[in-house]
């Protein structure tokens, strides 16, 4: 890292939802008991200055509950929601594997190009989730930053940040209540600090 102030953050995917096997939980899924304590565990020893987080509940729950109990503001950004998946939201990955695999192997391999049924497309996503990026570094120079987020949001930053192809993204796995730690610097440029951390 480099020997200058930065502006720290760490990218946290939510945990397990309750209901298992979906392709994209709508905006109203909670957490798993299970969900609840990876979250706790992951968050536990973290000292932050403030906490982002998406309006969807698996992200925005524990993020209320954690700067109560920290004792640190909060910001909800809408921008930081998944992408919108439309007609495929709340449907088994099974289910549209059998259905629509055609379209979901373009996700992976021309993520680009792609567009589920009545949803968003990637442009739109990309543009959205970087501008609220862009406005949040602005707004909390030098600070450390916890953002509570979804799997989609972590691949768009990875992109952008390393600048890389988000097609490259799929090769980063990202676990529910795992971090993805970056430094920001003046310079308009980043540190890749860590990847999967639990903690």
């Amino acid at each position: 890292m480099k020997a200058v102030k930065a502006t720290l953050i760490d990218c946290l995917r939510h945990g397990e939802i309750e209901t298992k096997g979906l392709f994209c939980a709508s905006a109203n899924k909670n957490l798993s008991t299970k969900g609840i304590k990876q979250m706790q565990d992951s968050t536990q020893k973290g000292h932050w200055d403030i906490i982002i987080s998406s309006p969807f509940l698996r992200c925005s729950q524990m993020a209320h509950s954690l700067a109560s109990k920290k004792n640190i503001p909060i910001e909800i950004i809408n921008d930081f929601t998944e992408m919108d998946f439309g007609h495929w939201i709340n449907q088994p990955i099974a289910q549209l594997w059998q259905n629509h695999s055609k379209q979901l192997q373009q996700l992976w391999q021309h993520p680009k190009s792609f567009i589920a049924p009545e949803g968003e497309s990637i442009l739109n996503f990309q543009q959205r989730v970087i501008k609220a990026w862009k406005t949040l570094l602005k707004n909390h120079q030098n600070k450390k930053i916890l953002l509570i987020t979804h799997a989609g949001v972590i691949r768009i930053l990875l992109s952008h940040c390393l600048d890389i192809p988000l097609k490259n993204t799929q090769t980063f796995e990202i676990r529910h209540a795992h971090y993805l730690r970056l430094a920001y610097y003046h310079d308009d440029t980043y540190s890749f600090i860590s990847h999967g951390l639990k903690e």
